[in-house]
């Protein structure tokens, strides 16, 4: 069930299924690798951490996926060096996994950006159906200020997982700042129906409206 609910989004739902078949001592090392995904989409990055898989692992893609959230989850929390290191470790350990090329890409950004988006590209034409490499990719090419190509990747992050309403903030974002008004506001009076209390969602939209001329809405 917690993964019919992660193919469309439903992360609030995946994560009480994932929680409810670990806390029962049931567990299998995908239920552990897809809590940890669950948890950063859904921005709990301090639940991620406190997880621990299984003590010895029989699928390298699994505990690779695993080291790579459980990465992330530190970048987001500006553990910045720890998150290094375990993408380093996942690096040599599994480097032909889609996750360990993944750990290779991002630790490349820190250096060469256009480099890291050239590995991204090349894994998100192998693996068009993984969405953690759209995030990524987004994310480095909103480095690179290529905001359109950024909204396009996010936006195919959305058709994998629908009912993941956080990535339409992200897709937003990245048309404002390619100047895309009109499509950004799709993404954010969508989001508006469901909460008016998210600032930044609050900012864009004030962007949005001021470019509309809609000043006093702004």
């Amino acid at each position: 069930m917690a993964e019919l609910y992660m193919a469309d989004g439903s992360l609030d739902n995946a994560e009480k299924e994932l929680a409810y078949v670990i806390n029962k001592g049931q567990g299998t090392e995908k239920h552990y690798s897809d809590l940890l995904k669950v948890h950063n989409l859904l921005s709990d990055f301090e639940s991620t951490l406190f997880i621990e898989g299984p003590e010895e692992w029989q699928d390298i893609n699994l505990q690779s996926a695993f080291l790579y959230h459980k990465a992330m989850a530190n970048y987001r929390l500006k553990n910045e060096e720890l998150g290094k290191q375990t993408l380093e470790v996942l690096v040599t350990l599994a480097p032909e996994t889609i996750y360990g090329k993944l750990a290779s890409a991002y630790l490349m950004s820190e250096q060469d950006l256009m480099e890291s988006a050239n590995i991204i590209e090349a894994l998100s034409q192998q693996f068009p159906n993984n969405s953690d490499i759209f995030m990524l990719k987004g994310l480095v090419l909103g480095s690179l200020k290529k905001y359109g190509e950024a909204a396009k990747a996010y936006e195919h992050h959305l058709t994998l997982m629908p009912k993941y309403r956080q990535i339409r903030l992200y897709i937003a974002d990245a048309l404002v700042k390619d100047k895309q008004f009109s499509a950004a506001q799709v993404h954010t009076e969508y989001l508006l129906k469901y909460t008016h209390e998210q600032a930044f969602l609050n900012q864009l939209q004030g962007v949005i409206k001021f470019d509309a001329k809609e000043y006093k809405v702004a």
